[in-house]
Protein backbone atom coordinates (compact mmCIF):
# COMPACT_ATOMS: atom_id res chain seq x y z
CA UNK A 1 0.00 0.00 0.00
CA UNK A 2 0.79 3.41 -0.81
CA UNK A 3 0.01 6.81 -1.24
CA UNK A 4 -0.96 8.86 -4.72
CA UNK A 5 -1.84 11.67 -6.57
CA UNK A 6 -4.33 12.34 -9.10
CA UNK A 7 -6.63 15.29 -10.26
CA UNK A 8 -10.44 15.40 -10.91
CA UNK A 9 -13.29 17.48 -11.32
CA UNK A 10 -14.25 19.22 -7.98
CA UNK A 11 -18.32 18.05 -9.04
CA UNK A 12 -16.67 14.70 -8.62
CA UNK A 13 -17.26 12.39 -4.97
CA UNK A 14 -14.17 11.68 -4.50
CA UNK A 15 -15.61 8.93 -2.06
CA UNK A 16 -16.64 7.15 -5.40
CA UNK A 17 -12.89 6.01 -5.46
CA UNK A 18 -13.69 4.07 -2.92
CA UNK A 19 -16.41 1.71 -4.54
CA UNK A 20 -14.85 -1.03 -6.46
CA UNK A 21 -17.78 0.03 -9.36
CA UNK A 22 -16.30 3.48 -10.35
CA UNK A 23 -12.53 1.70 -9.88
CA UNK A 24 -11.99 1.74 -13.83
CA UNK A 25 -9.93 4.21 -16.01
CA UNK A 26 -11.12 5.86 -18.86
CA UNK A 27 -8.53 7.57 -21.54
CA UNK A 28 -9.21 11.31 -21.53
CA UNK A 29 -10.19 11.20 -25.56
CA UNK A 30 -12.78 8.89 -25.16
CA UNK A 31 -11.68 5.97 -26.51
CA UNK A 32 -13.84 3.51 -24.71
CA UNK A 33 -11.01 0.31 -25.59
CA UNK A 34 -8.64 1.96 -23.35
CA UNK A 35 -10.76 1.98 -20.22
CA UNK A 36 -8.63 -0.07 -18.04
CA UNK A 37 -9.15 -1.64 -14.62
CA UNK A 38 -7.98 0.65 -11.66
CA UNK A 39 -7.75 4.58 -10.76
CA UNK A 40 -5.06 6.05 -12.46
CA UNK A 41 -2.46 7.90 -10.07
CA UNK A 42 1.19 9.09 -9.85
CA UNK A 43 3.04 8.56 -7.24
CA UNK A 44 4.10 12.61 -6.44
CA UNK A 45 2.76 15.92 -7.13
CA UNK A 46 5.88 16.35 -8.85
CA UNK A 47 4.80 13.74 -10.93
CA UNK A 48 1.60 14.78 -11.18
CA UNK A 49 2.62 18.41 -12.84
CA UNK A 50 4.88 16.89 -15.11
CA UNK A 51 2.26 14.58 -16.42
CA UNK A 52 -0.44 16.79 -17.01
CA UNK A 53 2.67 19.40 -18.54
CA UNK A 54 3.18 16.46 -20.87
CA UNK A 55 0.60 16.42 -23.13
CA UNK A 56 -0.27 13.10 -22.47
CA UNK A 57 -2.66 13.48 -19.90
CA UNK A 58 -4.97 14.95 -22.89
CA UNK A 59 -6.69 18.48 -22.56
CA UNK A 60 -6.93 18.14 -19.34
CA UNK A 61 -7.38 22.06 -17.94
CA UNK A 62 -6.69 22.01 -14.55
CA UNK A 63 -5.60 25.61 -14.31
CA UNK A 64 -9.31 26.76 -15.32
CA UNK A 65 -10.38 26.05 -11.88
CA UNK A 66 -13.29 23.25 -10.83
CA UNK A 67 -10.60 20.76 -10.42
CA UNK A 68 -9.30 18.89 -7.10
CA UNK A 69 -6.06 17.23 -6.02
CA UNK A 70 -7.15 13.82 -4.43
CA UNK A 71 -4.39 12.28 -2.27
CA UNK A 72 -4.79 8.52 -1.61
CA UNK A 73 -3.99 5.61 0.12
CA UNK A 74 -3.90 2.74 -2.34
CA UNK A 75 -3.12 -0.95 -3.11
CA UNK A 76 -1.30 -1.51 -6.57
CA UNK A 77 -2.84 -3.40 -9.02
CA UNK A 78 -0.48 -6.52 -10.10
CA UNK A 79 0.00 -6.77 -13.98
CA UNK A 80 -1.97 -3.80 -14.91
CA UNK A 81 -0.95 -1.95 -18.01
CA UNK A 82 -1.75 1.79 -17.79
CA UNK A 83 -2.03 3.76 -21.53
CA UNK A 84 1.13 5.98 -20.15
CA UNK A 85 3.60 3.61 -17.70
CA UNK A 86 5.90 6.92 -17.50
CA UNK A 87 3.87 8.80 -15.01
CA UNK A 88 -0.06 6.53 -14.83
CA UNK A 89 -0.09 3.74 -12.32
CA UNK A 90 -3.32 1.85 -11.86
CA UNK A 91 -4.51 1.30 -8.41
CA UNK A 92 -7.09 0.07 -5.77
CA UNK A 93 -7.86 2.62 -3.66
CA UNK A 94 -8.13 2.15 0.10
CA UNK A 95 -8.54 5.92 1.88
CA UNK A 96 -8.72 9.37 0.92
CA UNK A 97 -6.23 10.93 2.54
CA UNK A 98 -6.94 14.80 1.75
CA UNK A 99 -9.02 16.42 -0.93
CA UNK A 100 -7.50 20.48 -1.99
CA UNK A 101 -8.19 22.81 -4.69
CA UNK A 102 -5.44 23.19 -7.32
CA UNK A 103 -3.81 25.88 -6.15
CA UNK A 104 -1.22 28.66 -6.43
CA UNK A 105 1.60 25.82 -5.42
CA UNK A 106 0.12 23.15 -7.46
CA UNK A 107 -0.06 26.13 -10.13
CA UNK A 108 3.61 27.23 -9.63
CA UNK A 109 4.38 23.55 -9.95
CA UNK A 110 2.61 23.24 -13.35
CA UNK A 111 4.30 26.39 -14.78
CA UNK A 112 7.89 24.86 -13.23
CA UNK A 113 6.88 21.89 -15.64
CA UNK A 114 5.62 23.73 -18.14
CA UNK A 115 9.32 25.86 -18.57
CA UNK A 116 10.98 22.23 -18.96
CA UNK A 117 9.09 21.00 -21.62
CA UNK A 118 9.53 24.60 -23.36
CA UNK A 119 12.80 23.95 -23.15
CA UNK A 120 13.05 20.84 -25.66
CA UNK A 121 11.05 22.77 -28.04
CA UNK A 122 13.76 25.34 -28.21
CA UNK A 123 16.01 25.08 -30.92
CA UNK A 124 18.97 26.55 -29.17
CA UNK A 125 20.43 23.79 -27.89
CA UNK A 126 20.24 21.91 -31.50
CA UNK A 127 23.73 23.63 -32.75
Amino acid sequence: MGTYFRVQTADRNPADLLDPGYQFSHAYNGNTTLTREGVSVCTTLEELAEYLESGLAGALTVRDGGWVIVELEADEIPDAHPVDAEYEQLVRPTAIVSVTPVGDDFLALLDEKADFFAGFASNDWDD
